[in-house]
Parts: C-alpha cells; sequence; structure tokens
C-alpha cells in the first residue's frame, strides 16, 4: 500500500468503506479529520444476488468521485459464501465507474484499520462505537429522525481514521 503525502496546496480526503451483502456505508472525512458527509445505503431483496441487483441506485448516490483515497475495508468472515459475497459488492462498486481513475483504493483488514484507528486489533462493536463518537466532531451524529446510526457508520469512520494515520505516519 502506498502513502500519499497531503501538499498545503491539495485537498485531501478519504473515504472510509464498510461493505456488507446487505448495505454500503461511506464516511468521508478531511485530511485533519473533519467529517464532509455520511451515507449509508441499503440494498432491496432477499437474497445477496437479488440485493446487489437493487446496488446501482443505492450505492450511486455516494460521492465516489470526491476523495482523494477510498479505503475498503478488506471482507473477512468465518462463512467463505458470505465473503465472497461481500467481495462481488466491491468488485460491482468499482466496475461502475463511478470512482475516478487518479482515486487511490486501497483495503485494510479488520485488525489493521482498528490499530491504525487507535482501537486494539481485535475491538469489538460497542468499542468501536464509544471510541468513534469519542472521536468524531460533528453534529450529525444520529439520523434525520435524532435516531443513532447503523454500526456500519462507526466503522467506516474508523477506516477512513486509518488511512489517515496510516498517511500521516509517512510524513513523520
Amino acid at each position: 500500500m502506498a502513502r500519499v503525502f497531503a501538499a498545503s496546496r491539495v485537498q485531501v480526503s478519504v473515504l472510509g468503506v464498510d461493505l456488507s451483502t446487505k448495505a454500503v456505508t461511506a464516511f468521508h472525512l478531511s485530511w485533519e479529520a473533519e467529517p464532509l458527509n455520511i451515507w449509508h445505503c441499503e440494498m432491496k431483496g432477499k437474497k445477496a444476488l437479488e440485493r446487489l441487483r437493487s446496488a446501482y441506485d443505492a450505492i450511486g448516490a455516494i460521492h465516489w468521485e470526491k476523495p482523494s483515497i477510498i479505503c475498503f475495508e478488506r471482507p473477512a468472515g468465518k462463512g467463505a459464501a458470505a465473503v465472497m459475497d461481500i467481495w462481488r459488492v466491491q468488485g460491482f462498486i468499482i466496475g461502475c465507474g463511478w470512482i475516478l481513475e487518479e482515486t487511490i483504493i486501497w483495503e485494510m483488514g479488520p485488525s489493521e484499520w482498528k490499530k491504525l484507528a487507535g482501537l486494539p486489533g481485535n475491538a469489538g462493536k460497542e468499542e468501536i462505537k464509544q471510541f468513534a463518537l469519542k472521536q468524531m466532531r460533528t453534529d450529525h451524529l444520529g439520523d434525520e429522525n435524532g435516531r443513532e446510526h447503523p454500526q456500519d457508520v462507526y466503522d467506516a469512520y474508523c477506516i477512513a481514521l486509518a488511512a489517515i494515520a496510516f498517511n500521516k505516519k509517512g510524513l513523520e
């Protein structure tokens, strides 16, 4: 994975992306870790392949062309079928052409992004959520109805934070 070195005249931003077979969640952060936008796009259908067929409209709402770096969580899990279905979603996103050619695309495994974000590599969902809530500098912690975000939002935030931390190591 190559590092990107931020120049003062270049606006660098990172999109952290959490994938599942049911939804794609993206958290857009500035280089200074200021929240720029949050998307949680659920796909419709009972089976993974059906949901993927509905993905274009749902996932197309994300501003894939805006960030300098897009960092996906590398699919992992116990079941091979579920992991392959998540890979299919990532392939669909990359194949749609929404991501500009000059955008850097990375993947980080779960323990890797957790550690780079400042969490233990084996951090659980509640620990990730509490960490993200403490770190986020935004008033957009709830959805439009005042409810909390899904767990995927906190994961996507930490994935973006990890990509920024990885890059900043190159500037030291």
